[in-house]
């Protein structure tokens, strides 16, 4: 794997170099951005994978929902439909995106979700269409600087800092670390709970952004959802994990400490078939039934519930693991962010 990673490197090279001159460009007014009119937060990060925008995401919506009118806006990846459309609760996954569809069946107060690939197109039909929209959500747009939101949150992964990442294809990094410096606010996810003073300490010296605030999450798990056969969940000895994310490498340590985990893992996005349900109902028959639980994310719920085979989840004992955010000084992460939205 090194010595792929090593022949790689002149292709990284290249990609690094035109990637950075496509922002220097950007960044010295050579190419245009439009600036969002309403107040708008970017949630992006350098690196190419899972980082935990998605619940970052619904943290800020549910955060903010309670007193502004929200518009959450994606492009909707991994979906068969093109242009600007908004996302309802009952529009399919394979319309909307995986993401975009969850973030609506959530049903979060005074909030609206759309998908659009080209985001400063989305954001003008947004304030053009819903004038009364006080803030945008845009979901993994840090590289798309043909728009530019008033606040930039970077996110980096706890065991994939990107730090200590090459750019594609030889590493994961989307464009040059310097990408950082266009942050309001850098945070670290999927931190473990137990992480001390001194360690983010060094994690912070290592991202070195001595004016750009730096905060650390981690993911809070509840108790899975019971969404088929009911049985208790806590007398399951076996976990039969159904994913199609970019990195369930903390849902299966938070579940390998109570259960023996099997892990039936699918491309990132990847649109499920009914010849997929068909495979993960057959493997969980090769178990005791009475000992196992089928669990998936809520992200893939909705891909699974739009399957025309979808009914006979209802007879296997299927759960669906909410997560949440929980943020390490949280008061002072919401002041920051409060006082950006906030500002007339």
């Amino acid at each position: 794997m090194k010595v792929l990673k090593y022949l790689l490197l002149p292709f990284s090279l290249v990609y690094w170099m035109a990637v950075s001159l496509r922002n220097f460009c950007y960044s010295t007014g050579i190419f245009k951005t439009h600036t969002i009119a309403a107040k708008s937060i970017c949630i992006g990060n350098l690196s190419a994978g899972g980082t935990g925008k998605t619940p970052m995401t619904l943290f800020l919506a549910e955060h903010f929902s309670k007193t502004r009118n929200i518009a959450i806006l994606s492009r909707g990846y991994g979906r068969n439909s093109s242009g600007f459309i908004k996302i309802e609760r009952e529009t399919a996954a394979e319309i909307a995106g995986d993401e975009s569809a969850m973030y609506a069946k959530r049903n979060l107060e005074n909030t609206r979700v759309f998908v659009c690939e080209k985001r400063a197109y989305g954001v003008k039909k947004i304030i053009a269409i819903y004038p009364s929209t006080d803030l945008i959500l845009l979901d993994d747009a840090l590289q798309h600087r043909a728009v530019t939101a008033g606040f930039t949150l970077i996110l980096t992964d706890y065991s994939a800092p990107f730090y200590h990442d090459l750019p594609l294809p030889a590493g994961r990094l989307r464009e040059s670390k310097n990408g950082k410096n266009r942050a309001n606010a850098i945070v670290v996810t999927k931190c473990p709970a137990a992480l001390t003073a001194a360690e983010k300490n060094q994690i912070e010296q290592k991202i070195n952004t001595p004016k750009i605030p730096i905060y650390f999450a981690s993911i809070a798990y509840s108790v899975p959802v019971s969404i088929g056969k009911q049985i208790e969940f806590s007398a399951a000895k076996r976990v039969l994990l159904v994913t199609a994310i970019a990195d369930a490498s903390s849902l299966i340590a938070h579940f390998s400490g109570t259960f023996e985990v099997i892990h039936l893992s699918f491309p990132d996005h990847h649109p499920y078939t009914d010849n997929d349900l068909i495979k993960v109902h057959q493997k969980f028959d090769t178990f005791a039934s009475d000992e196992t639980a089928i669990v998936t994310t809520e992200k893939d719920l909705v891909k699974l519930a739009d399957l025309s085979s979808e009914a006979t989840m209802k007879s296997y004992p299927w759960f669906y693991q909410p997560i949440r955010v929980s943020i390490d000084r949280k008061d002072e992460f919401l002041e920051q962010l409060n006082s950006y939205v906030d500002t007339i």
